[in-house]
């Protein structure tokens, strides 16, 4: 049942209704009448939703949402006007923030004073989460109390962004192209006129019939024939000049349904037309027999990394660009292989970018099935089964930290005759990537498994898995748990406790260390490891709203349980100064022009993370003319040398950076 805000927490939470009370900009409590509790949650989930992301006019409020919001149910006190009112209060709101004024005291000249005090939001959030813990404590948990925990959350994150900062977005376009080899028939008609007359408006129909004699050629997709030798056309305006010769040759493609499930055999036949003399001739073509094999029909899965850690332009050190994800999942859930199946995909493009932001995207390797193919950006998934799924993955590196706010996949069908049911690619997604895991127990296969974000949520918390075999599951989300810390160098074992639901669960809480001694590795209560991928600490919170991240520490777990109740898991910390290197460093080399003389320079350069070893040498790649890759400069300390190259010949370039405790870094090509 829908609880009454007001009923359920005027009592013992007026930090809460006062916080909704400037949101919406009330003043009178028209927004809280009694009763109206029911009509009010329906109206905020909408309002909080459209505050949170909008593909059209990012966090502001648009027109379209407006009258969205107009039609949502709300309390009988609340007019039209006052919902205007509370629209025009946030866009408000959010424009000032980002322009560096806090609060109404800021306005001068006479301004408009009709947008939220973030002071004043800050101080009754933090009231707000000390509510909510006790709420907690207490037991309560009906829907208005997991609404509030998800508010609390990430609203709380607004008040630690830092004065005058700007921030800029822009669209990343990243093009792909699919390649397989498909079932086929060539259908040649070769004609010979031996008379001494022309034949005239000569004319092919070519029909397909199935063993029971009936016409289903809409089954089959017939391209453009190609017409050589002396016949000049097929269409009913051909020729074909006397004593010469002439061939036309049909392309003739199945359609998924040709073949369902199993070979079918079908009869290709049609007639001949032509005019010689003055006397129209039609004449039957022989039927000729094919059999069409079962087609693949392909369903792609893209999940794209939301947060993406680069260096943080409100800081004067340059932070490293951590390699993020973009991978994909490819279904064959026909009854046919897909030969020769690959994936080619060009570097990301930046194809809107209002604010001219100096920032840059590459893919610097990729893997299938595991297995890498870099530096090569072409994905070659092989043969894939009826059935199967393979999983392909490209790694992709940013200049500057930030995170995706909206996705969108389209695919077209390439073929000249734009028939759909003649394309190998039926379904095309994409989602919301907050990690990729590794399903553990009976599910580790060895293959990724993606945590995503499918239902919007003030916290962006994950919700849904989609695992490496095809199948989804739900995801629940744990943020209060209990733990043995401090962290410190006497204390480098932790417990850490908290209560579970049944199936998968994603926790975020503080990390007990507060980022000053990295993570080794996390023990179940049985002794056993997590596996690596379902353990991370990261060290800022992507809050989105146009702000920079929150510089937090959090400790980020995936786990499995078949029982709901408590659980305890160890940590494993290390000591700073005998930690071993987590992260091998990143370098790059630099864009090259074009066409160049002979003689042009080459530069790179490269970064370790925060804490870890600092770079010792780098070993230079050159490739010539497409050839293997050799070692041009082998561990120098230098960032830069001049190639001395051939006229004509194209060259390509990659580095690797190693520490001083022999990590080293990806592959990232340029030409």
């Amino acid at each position: 049942s829908v609880l009454d805000l007001k009923d359920v927490y005027a009592a013992r939470s007026s930090f809460q209704l006062e916080f909704l009370s400037i949101m919406v900009g009330d003043t009178d409590g028209r927004w809280f009448s009694p009763g109206s509790g029911g009509a009010f949650g329906a109206f905020y989930e909408g309002f909080s939703s459209d505050i949170q992301t909008n593909s059209q006019t990012g966090d502001l409020i648009s027109p379209e949402q407006t009258a969205a919001l107009m039609a949502l149910p709300r309390p009988s006190t609340v007019a039209d006007a006052d919902v205007q009112n509370a629209v025009d209060r946030w866009n408000l709101s959010l424009s000032n923030w980002r322009a560096g004024i806090w609060s109404p005291t800021n306005v001068t000249g006479g301004g408009d004073t009709n947008f939220i005090d973030l002071n004043v939001m800050t101080n009754l959030i933090i009231e707000i989460d000390s509510q909510f813990k006790a709420s907690v404590a207490a037991g309560y948990d009906g829907p208005i109390g997991g609404f509030f925990a998800a508010l609390n959350s990430a609203e709380s994150m607004l008040g630690s962004y830092t004065s005058g900062a700007t921030c800029a977005s822009i669209v990343l376009q990243i093009d792909q192209n699919a390649v397989l080899t498909l079932n086929a028939f060539h259908v040649t008609l070769q004609l010979d006129n031996n008379g001494a007359d022309a034949l005239t408006n000569v004319s092919v129909n070519l029909t397909v019939q199935n063993q029971a004699g009936q016409d289903v050629t809409s089954l089959f997709g017939l391209e453009p024939p190609v017409v050589s030798g002396s016949l000049t056309a097929v269409d009913g305006t051909g020729m074909l000049a006397a004593s010469a010769s002439g061939s036309a040759q049909w392309t003739l493609l199945p359609g998924l349904d040709a073949a369902p499930e199993v070979a079918t055999n079908y009869l290709v036949g049609g007639s001949f037309s032509y005019v010689q003399n003055g006397i129209p001739i039609i004449i039957p073509l022989s039927p000729q027999p094919i059999t069409v094999q079962p087609s693949p029909q392909l369903y792609l899965n893209y999940f794209l990394q939301r947060d993406v850690y680069g260096d943080d332009p409100f800081t004067p050190e340059i932070e490293p660009s951590i390699p993020f994800p973009l991978a994909v999942t490819v279904q064959n859930k026909g009854y046919g292989t897909a030969n020769n199946f690959q994936i080619m995909s060009a570097q990301p493009t930046i194809v809107d970018n209002e604010k001219g932001l100096l920032i840059n995207f590459d893919i610097i390797g990729a893997q299938v099935e595991g297995q890498p193919v870099s530096p090569s950006l072409t994905v070659n998934f092989g043969n894939i089964l009826p059935g199967a799924i393979d999983i392909g993955v490209w790694y992709l590196t940013c200049s500057l930290e930030g995170l995706f706010t909206d996705y969108a996949a389209t695919y077209q069908n390439l073929d000249s005759l734009g028939n759909p049911q003649l394309s190998p690619i039926q379904g095309l997604q994409i989602h919301q990537m907050t990690h990729m895991v590794q399903a553990d127990g009976a599910w580790n296969d060895g293959e990724p498994d993606f945590l995503v974000q499918e239902m919007a949520n003030t916290n962006n918390l994950p919700d849904t898995l989609y695992l490496s075999d095809g199948t989804v599951q739900p995801v629940s989300a744990v943020e209060t748990a209990t733990n043995g810390g401090p962290v410190t160098s006497g204390n480098l074992q932790v417990q850490f406790a908290a209560n579970f639901p049944v199936g998968f669960t994603y926790v975020l809480v503080p990390d007990p260390a507060n980022g000053q001694f990295p993570l080794q590795s996390v023990l179940y209560s049985n002794g056993a490891n997590f596996l690596t991928n379902n353990y991370w600490v990261t060290d800022r919170t992507f809050i989105g709203l146009g702000v920079p991240p929150l510089l937090q520490t959090n400790l980020n777990l995936f786990v499995y349980h078949t029982n709901a109740g408590p659980d305890t898991f160890t940590l494993i910390y290390e000591a700073v100064t005998n930690a071993p290197q987590t992260n091998a460093p990143v370098s790059s080399v630099f864009s090259l022009p074009a066409q160049s003389p002979p003689m042009f320079g080459v530069v790179w350069s490269g970064e370790s993370y925060v804490g870890q070893a600092p770079i010792a040498y780098y070993d230079i790649y050159v490739s010539d003319n497409g050839g293997p890759f050799t070692v041009w400069q082998s561990q120098t300390a230098g960032t830069g040398a001049l190639y001395t190259g051939t006229p004509g010949h194209t060259y390509a370039f990659y580095s690797i950076a190693t520490d001083t405790v022999a990590r080293s870094s990806s592959v990232n090509p340029r030409s």
